[in-house]
């Protein structure tokens, strides 16, 4: 999926949802510390933004 954003003008990015993973965050060139909620407002010119994903852990149900 892409997203778009115009500079200067303040949004946050939407964070994604993957069944069986949970959002850590966005990461961009030079931005290697996930981040959630991200704001534009701080981005400027193309970028390729990277979702980062984690596995989430579900719980074992006992068998009958």
């Amino acid at each position: 999926d892409s997203t778009t954003y115009t500079p200067g003008l303040s949004q946050t990015l939407p964070n994604p949802t993957k069944v069986g993973c949970e959002f850590l965050g966005w990461t961009y060139p030079g931005q290697t510390e996930p981040q959630k909620d991200l704001n534009t407002n701080i981005l400027s010119g193309n970028l390729t933004l990277t979702a980062n994903w984690g596995a989430t852990l579900v719980p074992c149900r006992p068998l009958p």
